[in-house]
């Protein structure tokens, strides 16, 4: 039988050339599959999308089902909230970078389009920080700890800070 194989081998190279190259070509494929599912679930929380970060937390938190259920109430509503500061602000900028073209801006149309904006998104982060504070009570404190450490690491900038009032 082995004869035979050998035989039939031989006749036909060009067969065993395409068997290895679709092997080859089958086990790279699977290796960037794998790395890229890899690298998608392995992403820091600083590079994740609002999206992934959320169920980052999530997943990290080991929400029993009250908190789970808690947690999607809370991540909707910050959606929601963002997706509503962002309605009002982005005309306001628009509106300041219009006048920022023209030849002889309005620099008081400018101080109050950015005033306004700064207004909305400063309610917008009392807003999330009151549904934060909310959410939080719902943890243990070891969850808790973890939630903060996850925020920190996702905005590293903010950890570093130290500000004294």
């Amino acid at each position: 039988m082995a004869a035979v194989a050998g035989e039939a081998s031989a006749r036909h190279p060009r067969q065993r050339l395409v068997v290895v190259a679709l092997a080859l070509s089958l086990a790279l494929n699977v290796c960037f599959v794998g790395g890229a599912v890899w690298a998608r679930l392995n992403l820091p929380l600083d590079r994740m999308d609002k999206a992934h970060w959320m169920q980052a937390v999530a997943s990290r938190l080991d929400l029993d089902p009250q908190q789970q259920t808690a947690f999607e109430e809370y991540s909707r509503t910050v959606h929601a909230r963002s997706k509503q500061m962002h309605e009002e602000i982005d005309p306001l900028f628009a509106e300041a970078w219009t006048e920022i073209g023209k030849p002889q801006p309005n620099e008081a149309q400018l101080g109050q389009d950015f005033d306004d904006a700064l207004v909305k998104r400063r309610a917008f982060q009392h807003d999330v920080t009151a549904q934060t504070l909310t959410f939080l009570k719902v943890l243990s404190p070891e969850q808790r700890a973890r939630f903060v450490e996850m925020a920190r690491e996702r905005y590293p900038s903010w950890a570093k800070r130290t500000h004294h009032r």
